[in-house]
This record gives structure tokens, sequence and C-alpha cells, in this order.
């Protein structure tokens, strides 16, 4: 049985689907590749990159995405822009 935390939510009014818990990528520096790869794998569904570059490597989210499969199955990859 999976967890609850790893089913999809539906958006009101549309048929496409989110995961419900997000692997976050702020703080993880150096490690963001290694640790987005081990969160895939783990059966993580989506990841946020957070869009704060002095806490994160987008790029290395990037290349943790590139192994585990991640683009042969459903995934969500946010980043939020600041205004």
């Amino acid at each position: 049985m999976s967890s609850a935390l790893f089913e999809n939510l539906v958006l009101h009014g549309s048929r496409q689907a989110i995961p419900a818990f997000l692997y976050g990528t702020a703080w993880k520096k150096e490690r963001s590749a290694d640790l987005v790869y081990q969160a895939l794998c783990s059966g993580f569904r989506g990841v946020d990159t957070a869009a704060q570059p002095k806490h994160y490597r987008e790029d290395l989210v990037g290349d943790g995405t590139l192994d585990c499969n991640y683009h042969s199955r459903s995934a969500w990859l946010t980043k939020q822009v600041l205004a």
C-alpha cells in the first residue's frame, strides 16, 4: 500500500494532477543532484526548486533528474519566480 504523501491531487476545474508532497531542494547546495536522485528513486514525484540560488544549485537539481528514469515516469518539477 502506498503512502498518502505520494498520491496526486487533482486541480479544481481541470484534470491536471500534481503530487501532494514535493521534495524541496533549498539548502542542499553541492549535494543537490544526489539528494534529488534519492528522492525520486524513493517515490517522490514532485521537486520544488524554490528559486533561491544562494541556497541551492539549480543545475545540480537538473542533474539529479537525469538518473532514476525520471523522464520516463510522470513527475512534477516546479520553480517559483520572484517578482
